[in-house]
This record gives structure tokens, C-alpha cells and sequence, in this order.
């Protein structure tokens, strides 16, 4: 429970205690803090102190808001003129990568002139009491949070702001009317009467309808912004981004809702941000701002390592950690986050054996693997030789590492955490050897699965004649290997003229055809007769993520290879991700021993597979290569891949 200042006689002893700067000590801390803005802070105190009647939670609000006040800090400066060059750049219909590379050209010319500010440096009084009563009015005579104990409303309504870098302007006064739809008629319904959830789904329905077709990027893109009329024209933008708006836009109408994430996704790169609001049956339910309303599934499928929900008061424990190590953890720069992993899924308790030679420390920091590195997202303390790390996640591959010298070093096995909670460490045997056949470098995810419909079947004819009027089917490609394979060719004899088409009317896209003959090691190539189907192209041109659709056989066009050929199986890179093993391309093989990936072998790819032998068996692999984005750890078992 929140330790709020309390006061212990009346009206009296409140308005004593002002006068006397007798505070709680953290509220004292947060005033020296404040330096040359302390005086405007305190009349916050002394205006809800003298208040008649006496109002104990509006006091202990103010109290709330000063004393976690030292870390925030909001945006300063020219930012409206700022957004103005955007709303010009958006008039000029460029594409999403040139438009947001424009805007961060711009952004650099207003570095001098848009910054970060202390928000205890300057905050005023008056900005301060307008918040705490509109918060409150929200709270006790709005229709949607009436079910918040004071805490929850000290977390989902009060705080003045929902973002370190947005402008502390008067934004539940100007961003009310957005996406207001009907709100108020929503009582006359009685299953809605007084139900946030009915409220969200309006609310972020209509953002979807009002925003431009979102694009989720990762880079770089200018200063955020924060004026809505600008925001929901951009083309691009941080799922935290949309998330910091749709949450001001939400509580401006007195909608409780929160911004949760997760720093770093356990089984790919990047991590993700997104929303959740407090409903009436005493859960908070997750929702994707601009696109999925609230009980609609919203990454339901994802594993997670660990996920937070950003909040106004800080988190001691991870201020305890970074004063005894002197660092900060990536993606948790900001200490005002609370873990909420337990509040999704099952969680466990984890007690990890330490490396014997791992380095003496007395914090140690659990990690996932984000494609490049292993990337912490939890600490624990270490006791009697094991690191303890609370409420993790399962189903997920993790490192236990310390720090020291500046840096991260593994101070464990890698090791699984199951569905059930069961911990298997990964050591590899370099005593035994193994070989392993991998078709691709990471996963297949939903992106790509949820494209099914066009990868299936598909046939390949040869033909005398370009235009396949004597076409014999000599292959036919499996309905369900979604990503790669190999097909036999079954022809009465040699052929100039090849093609993949349909025979059903069915629609089947191709990323690369390779064909071998008897005997070959490497695929012979062939040329796309007729310029009018230049899609065709992409199924020769050794890009997997360029792709041709085969609609039937109403199409011109062939691979020729210039006389006739015989081959005995077709090789076939379905459009996909870029992540399946293409021949001509090169790979490196890795696996993790004494403490570090160690380099098995490199080779270039000749067949849609890779063999790699004599690779040390019952270990954590890794196979990288410039193609394609994710790079997965895997694991070995009964002759089969399992990703991690």
C-alpha cells in the first residue's frame, strides 16, 4: 500500500505542519529537489491543507504527485512550431520511409530549440491544483472509474501526464472532445450504463477510423508528437507512441487506462508497447490503441519474458539496483514501471545455478536473446550460489548474467523455463558430435502463416513451346509445406520451356523455383522468356522475398533454358519472410560454449537445406546470415528444430 502523508489532528495540525515544512520526508526530499521551485509546489500543499471543507485524499493526491515527481520530466520548447513542418510534409504524399527520414531531417534542425525539463525544476501550482480537480471530478461524478479505490485512481486518472516527452499543456481540456462519439448516450443502454469497456471500444474504434493506415516502425523518427490533429495523420510511428496517445486521449474523458509492455519479446527482436483499462469486473484487459478493443485477442499467441505498467511512482527496488551495480538496464530507463507479468499469464519463481567460474556478484540479471545479443529485462539477487529471479515468464529460453567492468558477462547455462515452470539447463557435449538439417534460420511466425491461402499446391509444367501449348504437369507441390521443399520432376522427356502455374483456378505465390539434375550439387539456371510477365522474374532472381503469384494457366511467359533438360526434382522457396535457407547465400554457424557463441563452421547454402555436421552435440544453436531479420536460437531434439 501507497504510504501517503497523513495528518494527525484536524485541520489545524495540517496547516502547522505546512507552515513548519514538517512533511513526510519523501515530500521533503522532492522540495529540496525542486531547488527554486519549491514555493509553487508548496502552495499546492498549502492550498488543498487549507481547504474548507478539509478534502484528505485531495491532500494526499498533491502529497502523491510531489513526492514521485523527481524523475519525470516533459517536453519544452518550440514543439507547435515543430509540428507545423509536419503537418507541411504530410501535404506532400511521400512514401512512409522517405516522409519519416524527412521528418527526422527536420528534427535535428529544432534540436537547439525542443528539450527535456525536470518537471520538479518548473511545474506551477496552478497546473497542478487544474489536474488534481479535474482528476478528482472525473473520479467521483464521471461515469467510467467509479470503481477505482483511491490507489488505482492515483495510477489510472491523477498523474499529470502519461509520458516523459509530452508537453505539460492542458491536454484533458483539449483532447475531451476527440473521439467522443456518443459517450453520454451510452447510460441509456443499461448493460453499458457506467461500463468503461463500452466506453474504450467507442472511444478507440473511433481513433481507428479518424487515423491515417498505421505503420508500426522501429527507427529514429524526430521528436514524438503529441498534438492529435498532427499524430493522426502521420503515416508511421512507436507502438508507444500510439499507446501515449491513445492513454491522454482516454483519461482526458476519465477512461482508466494504462500503458503496459514488455522491453524485449523472448523469441524475436524489438519489444512492444501497448494499452490496458481497469474494467468493472476487477482485471485489467489488454488492447492494441488504434486497431483491437479490449477482450479482443491482442498477441495472444506471444511468450513473454517479462512485462511492466508504466506508472507515475517509482519503483525503489530498481532504484536499489542501479545505485549498487551504477548502471541502467536497457529498455527500463525510467524507473516508474511495476511488474505486471503474473497479471497475463503464468509466472515462476526461478533459483538459477551459477557458472563456478562465473564472477562473484551480488545482482544478477536474467536475459533473452533478441536476434543479436542476449538482452536483460529482469534482475534478482544472489544467494548460497544461485541467482533468484521473481514471476518469469515460461516457455522461454533465458541467461542468467552478472555485470561487471562496464558490461554483461553469462554467469549461467542457458536454460529453459517449460510450460509448466520445470528449468532444463543447455549444455552443450563437446564430446559427441551430431550432424543437424535446418530449412531455416528462424520460426515461421503468424505475418507469415496468416498468408496460408496463397501457399498451397501449385504445379510445374514443361513444354516444347513458350506458350505451353503441349505443357506436361511434371511436379506437383504438396498443400501444406508453407515455407520450403523439394518435389520430384516426372518427365517423358527433356524440355526447353518450364513455369509454375495453377490448375484449379487457385492462387499460389512462388519466391524462388530452383531446378537440379541428376547428380547436380548446384541449381541450373534459366531466364524469363516474355517482359510482360515480369513478375515472373522474381521466382529466378535469388531474392526469397520478391515473389510471383500464380493465378491458373492464362499467362504468358517461361523459364527458359535456352535447350532442352532433364531434371530430376525442383527445389521451392514459398514467399515468405526471407528467413528460409536459399541457395547461394551465406551462413554462419554458432553454438554457445564456456560462456560465449563459438563459431562451428561457415559455408554457402547450394540446396534449400543445410547440412552441418560434426556440430557438438545436446546444445543452444544459432545460424546467422545478412539475409533476412530474425536470427533464432535453437535447439536440437529427436532429429528435430525447436526455436527459441
Amino acid at each position: 500500500m501507497l504510504k501517503f502523508f497523513r495528518v494527525v489532528s484536524g485541520i489545524a495540525s495540517v496547516v502547522l505542519a505546512v507552515a513548519c515544512n514538517r512533511y513526510d520526508a519523501s515530500v521533503e526530499m522532492a522540495l529540496r529537489y525542486a531547488g527554486g521551485n519549491r514555493p509553487e509546489l508548496e502552495k499546492v500543499l498549502e492550498h488543498y491543507a487549507r481547504m474548507q471543507p478539509y478534502d484528505d485524499q485531495k491532500y494526499e493526491a498533491a502529497v502523491y504527485l510531489i513526492k514521485y515527481m523527481p524523475g519525470h520530466r516533459s517536453m519544452v520548447g518550440d514543439y507547435n512550431a515543430y509540428y507545423d513542418v509536419i503537418d507541411s510534409l504530410l501535404t506532400l504524399n511521400m512514401p512512409v520511409r522517405q516522409l519519416i527520414d524527412t521528418i527526422e531531417f527536420y528534427a535535428q534542425k529544432y534540436d537547439s530549440r525542443i528539450s527535456y525539463r525536470a518537471d520538479i525544476s518548473y511545474v506551477g501550482a496552478d497546473y497542478l491544483i487544474h489536474n488534481i480537480e479535474q482528476a478528482f471530478d472525473q473520479w467521483r461524478h464521471g461515469s467510467w472509474a467509479g470503481h477505482l479505490d483511491f490507489e488505482q485512481f492515483c495510477e489510472y486518472l491523477l498523474p499529470y501526464s502519461c509520458s516523459s516527452k509530452q508537453p505539460l499543456d492542458a491536454w484533458r481540456d483539449s483532447m475531451k472532445d476527440i473521439a467522443y462519439g456518443y459517450l453520454d448516450h451510452l447510460d441509456e443502454c443499461y448493460d453499458y450504463d457506467q461500463d468503461p469497456r463500452a466506453a474504450v471500444c467507442r472511444v478507440n474504434s473511433q481513433l481507428k477510423k479518424m487515423a491515417v493506415p498505421q505503420n508500426w516502425i522501429h527507427t529514429p523518427h524526430g521528436f514524438p508528437v503529441f498534438r492529435p490533429s498532427t499524430f493522426l495523420q502521420m503515416p508511421g510511428a512507436l507502438c508507444e507512441e500510439y499507446a501515449e496517445i491513445a492513454t491522454l486521449i482516454m483519461r482526458s474523458k476519465g477512461l482508466p487506462v494504462v500503458i503496459d509492455y514488455t522491453p524485449q519479446w523472448p523469441d524475436r527482436q524489438f519489444g512492444h508497447t501497448w494499452c490496458a483499462m481497469y474494467s468493472l469486473r476487477g482485471r485489467n484487459v489488454m488492447f492494441n490503441p488504434f486497431a483491437s478493443n479490449p477482450d479482443f485477442p491482442h498477441l495472444s499467441h506471444s511468450r513473454y519474458a517479462k512485462i511492466f505498467r508504466r506508472t507515475y511512482c517509482r519503483n525503489d527496488e530498481y532504484l536499489d539496483v542501479l545505485k549498487k551495480d551504477h548502471i541502467s538496464i536497457p529498455f527500463l530507463s525510467e524507473p516508474f514501471f511495476r511488474d505486471v507479468t503474473d497479471e497475463y499469464m503464468e509466472t515462476s519463481d526461478l533459483a538459477i545455478d551459477l557458472l563456478p567460474e562465473a564472477p562473484r556478484v551480488k545482482t544478477a540479471y536474467i536475459a533473452v536473446f533478441d536476434n543479436f545479443k542476449w538482452h536483460p529485462v529482469y534482475w534478482g539477487k544472489v544467494k548460497n550460489k544461485k541467482a533468484r529471479f521473481r514471476n518469469m515468464g515460461r516457455n522461454v529460453v533465458y541467461l542468467a548474467m552478472g555485470y561487471r567492468d562496464g558490461s554483461f558477462v553469462p554467469v549461467s547455462y542457458p536454460f529453459h523455463v517449460n510450460a509448466k515452470g520445470i528449468v532444463s539447463y543447455i549444455q552443450v557435449d563437446t564430446t559427441r558430435l551430431q550432424n543437424l538439417q535446418i530449412r531455416r534460420k528462424a520460426p515461421m511466425y503468424q505475418h507469415v502463416f496468416q498468408k496460408e491461402e496463397t501457399l498451397h499446391g501449385g504445379i510445374i509444367q514443361g513444354s516444347d513451346y513458350s506458350d505451353f501449348r503441349d505443357g506436361e504437369v511434371v511436379g506437383r507441390l504438396p498443400e501444406w509445406s508453407l515455407t520450403s521443399g523439394i518435389v520430384d520432376i516426372q518427365q517423358t522427356k527433356p524440355y526447353r520451356y518450364w513455369r509454375f502455374c495453377t490448375d484449379n483456378g487457385s492462387v499460389s505465390d512462388m519466391a524462388e523455383l530452383f531446378f537440379y539434375q541428376t547428380g547436380a550439387t548446384s541449381p541450373s539456371c534459366g531466364t524469363v522468356t516474355d517482359s510482360s510477365e515480369e513478375a515472373m522474374s522474381a521466382m529466378v532472381d535469388g531474392d526469397p522475398l520478391t515473389y510471383f503469384s500464380a493465378r491458373g494457366m492464362q499467362y504468358s511467359g517461361a523459364i527458359d533454358f535456352m535447350k532442352p533438360v532433364r531434371f530430376d526434382r525442383a527445389a521451392y522457396i514459398r514467399r515468405g519472410d526471407g528467413n528460409a535457407v536459399c541457395p547461394g547465400d551465406n551462413y554462419e554457424i554458432y553454438y554457445w560454449n564456456n560462456a560465449e557463441w563459438q563459431l562451428h563452421t561457415t559455408c554457402t547454402a547450394s540446396e534449400i537445406f543445410l547440412n552441418i555436421n560434426s556440430v557438438p552435440a545436446d546444445g543452444l544453436y544459432f545460424i546467422r546470415s545478412s539475409r533476412g531479420s530474425s536470427q533464432r536460437i535453437f535447439t536440437w531434439v529427436n532429429n528435430c528444430v525447436q526455436w527459441h
